[in-house]
């Protein structure tokens, strides 16, 4: 794919998924989106897709926040972060080390997770759940490498605050401002493991436009898109680009 048209269709990802229309998943199908992007002859390593992702999420982060503020409960962030934060090391330290094939494969692999916990969420919601630190602890911890090596630490967040019940307002807004802590943390490891290539990162200039304005008008449209429709074609696309990251 035309590298322009790539991070163009990854932006809108990030941009509705950071707004809600997506919820955590716009992230987690933006980047098997820009891998199949072609820059020089050259297909994108997952690592170098990674840290070109990263900047469109915060900026996102930027836009999300404010909409949500203070909706968030701080409990819940101060008990996800400190393991969230040894899950981004773990992450990145592979990220930064593993051979890309084996990267796609793993990224292959946590897409499918994703869908996987997608069919699962019904039935989450009826377990009989006692809430306890440690589930927060592991939520953190798995979201934190998910975040780092490939942007599915959605679901984790996702499952934990709905086990514990709390309300839609709480909910967002303590994903919103839990993701952007996580994006920001990961910028010093992706940095020192020489991951950003400016030059991508300048050609990537129509995201600075698109993220932002997706994050806005996703509030709006929200409710007004058929959300079985839309959720089959969301899931369609997690399970084929999982699949073409296994086998592609």
């Amino acid at each position: 794919m035309d590298f322009t048209l790539a991070i163009v269709i990854s932006a809108l990802l990030i941009g509705f998924g950071k707004g809600g229309l997506l919820g955590p998943f716009g992230g987690t199908l933006a980047l098997p989106i820009i891998l199949t992007a072609v820059v020089a002859g050259e297909p994108l390593g997952v690592a170098t897709a990674g840290a070109l992702l990263l900047p469109l999420l915060i900026l996102g982060d930027l836009f999300a926040v404010p909409i949500y503020w203070k909706d968030w409960d701080r409990r819940y962030v101060w008990l996800l972060l400190p393991a969230a934060v040894a899950g981004i090391v773990v992450g990145t330290v592979l990220l930064t080390n593993l051979p890309n094939l084996t990267l796609r494969r793993i990224l292959g692999v946590l897409t499918l997770l994703v869908v996987a916990y997608r069919f699962a969420n019904p039935y989450l919601q009826r377990l009989q759940y006692q809430s306890r630190d440690v589930y927060g602890w592991v939520a953190g911890l798995i979201a934190g490498f998910g975040s780092a090596l490939a942007n599915t630490g959605g679901p984790p967040i996702t499952a934990y605050l709905m086990l514990e019940r709390v309300s839609p307002r709480v909910f967002v807004g303590t994903q919103a401002v839990f993701f952007a802590v996580v994006n920001l943390l990961k910028v010093p490891g992706y940095a020192a493991g020489g991951l950003f290539d400016l030059d991508l990162l300048l050609l990537a200039w129509p995201s600075l436009i698109i993220v932002p304005a997706c994050v806005i008008i996703s509030r709006p449209l929200i409710y007004r898109v058929n959300r079985k429709l839309f959720d089959a074609i969301l899931t369609a696309g997690l399970v084929y680009a999982g699949i073409s990251l296994l086998w592609g």
